[in-house]
C-alpha cells in the first residue's frame, strides 16, 4: 500500500504540473479553474487515507475474521493512478496538439475544450 501512496501522490503533482504548463501556454490559466482543481486533488489525498485506515482495520481483530483482504483497498490506489495518468496525458496534449496520441484522444473527444468553444460560438452567432 505504500507504493501505491507514493504512486498516487507522484501522479497528483505531475497532473498539477501539466496542468498549469497546458493553461499557461494556451493562456488560459484562471485561479478559479486551479482552486476547484486543487479542491478536487484534496478529495483525493483524503479518499488515500481512507483507504489506508480501511487497510489497517481490515488487518486488525475483530475485522481480520471478515474475510475481505485489506489488499482489496489498493483499488482506490490503482484508480486514482489511472485517473491522474488520464489527466496528464490531456494535459500533454494541451501542451503540444501535434503529438500523435494526441490525435487519437481527439479521435475519442477526450479533449473537449476546444469543440465546447466552437459550439457555443455558433449558438451566438444564431
Amino acid at each position: 500500500m505504500e507504493n501505491i501512496c507514493i504512486a498516487v501522490g507522484v501522479t497528483i503533482v505531475m497532473d498539477i504540473v501539466c496542468g498549469i504548463i497546458g493553461a499557461a501556454k494556451n493562456h488560459v490559466l484562471d485561479s478559479s479553474v486551479m482552486r476547484e482543481g486543487m479542491y478536487n486533488k484534496v478529495g483525493e489525498i483524503l479518499l488515500v487515507i481512507v483507504a489506508l485506515m480501511c487497510h489497517y482495520w481490515l488487518e486488525q481483530p475483530p475485522f481480520d475474521v471478515l474475510g475481505i483482504p485489506a489488499e482489496v483497498t489498493s483499488l482506490v490506489g490503482v484508480y486514482l493512478v489511472g485517473m491522474e495518468l488520464l489527466s496528464i496525458i490531456e494535459n500533454i496534449c494541451k501542451i503540444n496538439p501535434d503529438l500523435p496520441f494526441a490525435k487519437i484522444l481527439y479521435i475519442f473527444n477526450l479533449d473537449n475544450d476546444d469543440s465546447d468553444d466552437a459550439e457555443s460560438n455558433q449558438a451566438s452567432e444564431e
